[in-house]
């Protein structure tokens, strides 16, 4: 078991370090694009779409299951923290396995779209410059199938009684 926390822990770092390596990407790309535009009397191909479709979809997935593992995410529980730790924890429970299921099918649905988007080779023209962007589909189901990973063993310690009490 503590081989298998130990390397999705690992995920998550790796997942983690791409997004932050995405910011930095964007920014200098940007950046780029921004100093280049009175020279060259023009954007940089691809600026618009590489920003969006790439760096953008990888800051926002990709650090799901960071939050996830460290609990992290926003919560509301305007009467929640009024009920017995017991209750609160089953509530927990509840939680995980909800956001089991729903990262897993968005997983699967993700998925299946980007793997018809690798089949037809999709890509984007912008300024007579063909972009691939079936590339960038594959962020989102790696992004949200490392989130079901977490929040299934999460739910898992639930199981075995193991889970932190809630905050």
């Amino acid at each position: 078991m503590k081989t298998v926390f130990a390397v999705t822990n690992r995920l998550v770092t790796l997942a983690m370090i791409v997004a932050g390596i995405a910011v930095v990407l964007m920014m200098l790309h940007v950046s780029l694009d921004v100093l280049t535009r009175p020279f060259l009397s023009r954007p940089l191909p691809g600026t618009t779409l590489i920003v969006s479709d790439y760096y953008m979809v990888a800051c926002a997935f990709l650090p799901l299951a960071y939050a996830q593992a460290i609990d992290g995410h926003i919560s509301m529980d305007a009467a929640a923290h009024l009920a017995p730790p017991r209750a609160q924890r089953h509530m927990a429970g509840f939680a995980l396995l909800i956001a089991v299921a729903v990262f897993a099918l968005l997983t699967w649905s993700a998925s299946l779209d980007a793997l018809t988007k690798w089949r037809i080779n999709s890509f984007s023209v912008e300024f007579g410059t063909r972009i691939p962007t079936w590339p960038s589909y594959f962020l989102l189901p790696a992004g949200c199938a490392l989130m079901t990973l977490i929040s299934a063993l999460r739910l898992l310690e639930y199981a075995l009684g193991r889970l932190a009490p809630p905050k």
